[in-house]
């Protein structure tokens, strides 16, 4: 005969599936930890964006206003076209002055002719498009603080330099900075 025996086991328990306290602690301190690097290295690349972002935008005012400079508020009657003898820089070196004709090339004889002046006051880059008139200024930069901006002459080559700053985004602390240097070769008096 055949007997089939069952043996029950009562006394062994079952343990169910989960996880206990200390499992639960030491994954919320993982997922805690790798949530905060994800998060900071999200916040140093916006930081770097927004600043990179902001020296760009300083970079190109400044090349703006050297273009203007260079070139005339309009593109043209700017340094480029003024007449070695007919262009005086100041003794400070913030400002030059020279002639500009509208209808002709400079020359001093001309009555049409106009003195033109760039030059720094407080934070701003100024253009006088006519020293004889008042209140016909305008201010060349919009974004970004003066630094300093010079003008030197030697021969015929006028120097220019200017610096501006700005400061960063509110994200960082910094102070952004730009200078540019260009020479301006003059023409020689016919």
């Amino acid at each position: 005969m055949n007997t089939v025996t069952r043996t029950t086991t009562a006394s062994k328990t079952c343990r169910q599936g989960g996880f206990t306290l200390v499992e639960m602690m030491v994954a919320l301190v993982t997922a805690i930890m790798l949530i905060g690097g994800v998060y900071l290295v999200y916040l140093m690349a916006l930081r770097s964006w927004a600043e990179g972002s902001s020296n760009v935008a300083l970079e190109r005012t400044a090349g703006v206003l050297m273009d203007k400079i260079v070139r005339g508020v309009n593109g043209r009657f700017g340094l480029r076209e003024a007449d070695i003898g007919l262009i005086t820089v100041s003794a400070d070196g913030h400002s030059v002055t020279f002639l500009a004709d509208k209808n002709d090339p400079p020359t001093a004889w001309n009555s049409d002719d106009t003195t033109s002046r760039f030059y720094q006051l407080g934070t701003k880059v100024w253009y006088d498009p006519n020293a004889s008139v008042a209140g016909d200024e305008i201010a060349l930069n919009r974004f970004g603080d003066v630094g300093s901006l010079d003008f030197s002459l030697s021969g015929h080559v006028l120097t220019a330099r200017l610096s501006l700053t700005a400061p960063a985004p509110r994200i960082t602390e910094r102070l952004l900075s730009v200078r540019m240097e260009t020479n301006i070769f003059l023409r020689k008096r016919k």
